[in-house]
C-alpha cells in the first residue's frame, strides 16, 4: 500500500465522470475500477484547501495525479507501507524516515493509531467492568436492587 499526499490539487470531476457541485469528499474504487483507475482504492479529500490523500497499490506517477488533480498539484510525502512485499502495516525494520505523527506543514498530524489504541484501551475496560459484574453476581457479591434505583447496577 501506498499513501501519497497531494497538496494544492483540484480533484478532476470530469474524469470521474462527477459533477462539479458538491463533489464527494472521497472515492472509492472496487476491484475492478482498481485495476482500471492506476491501482487506487481511495482518494480522500483532507483540507478544503486542497490536499489530498490517495491510496494505492504502486507509486503513482506525476502524470497519473496530474490527470487526476491538475497541473497545479504538488506531492508532499510519498509513503510506501509494508517494506518490499507491500501490505498496510509499516515496515518496522528500521528503514525510511520516522515522521513523528506530523505529515506536513504545522498544521496536519496524523493521529489515527494514537486514537485507535485509545479506542482499544476503552473497550479493553469497558469488557474487564462487565466481566468483573458478571464474576460478582454468579458469587453472589452482587446483589439485585429493587424497583428504580439511580446507583442500580446495569446487570
Amino acid at each position: 500500500v501506498v499513501t501519497t499526499l497531494v497538496s494544492g490539487a483540484v480533484l478532476n470531476a470530469t474524469y470521474f465522470k462527477l459533477k462539479t457541485t458538491n463533489l464527494p469528499r472521497s472515492i472509492y474504487m472496487t476491484e475492478y475500477a482498481k485495476r482500471i483507475e492506476h491501482n487506487i482504492t481511495a482518494i480522500s479529500q483532507i483540507t478544503p484547501t486542497g490536499s489530498y490523500k490517495v491510496f494505492s497499490s504502486s507509486e503513482l506517477d506525476k502524470s497519473v495525479l496530474t490527470t487526476l488533480f491538475g497541473e497545479g498539484c504538488t506531492v508532499e510525502i510519498v509513503k510506501i507501507w509494508g517494506g518490499p512485499h507491500g501490505g498496510a502495516t509499516a515496515d518496522y525494520q528500521g528503514a525510511g524516515k520516522t515522521l513523528n505523527y506530523q505529515l506536513y506543514g504545522d498544521q496536519l498530524y496524523y493521529s489515527n493509531s494514537i486514537e485507535t489504541a485509545m479506542a482499544c484501551m476503552e473497550l479493553s475496560a469497558i469488557g474487564a467492568k462487565s466481566v468483573a459484574k458478571l464474576v460478582a453476581k454468579n458469587w453472589g457479591l452482587l446483589l439485585p436492587h429493587k424497583g428504580t434505583h439511580p446507583k442500580q447496577d446495569e446487570l
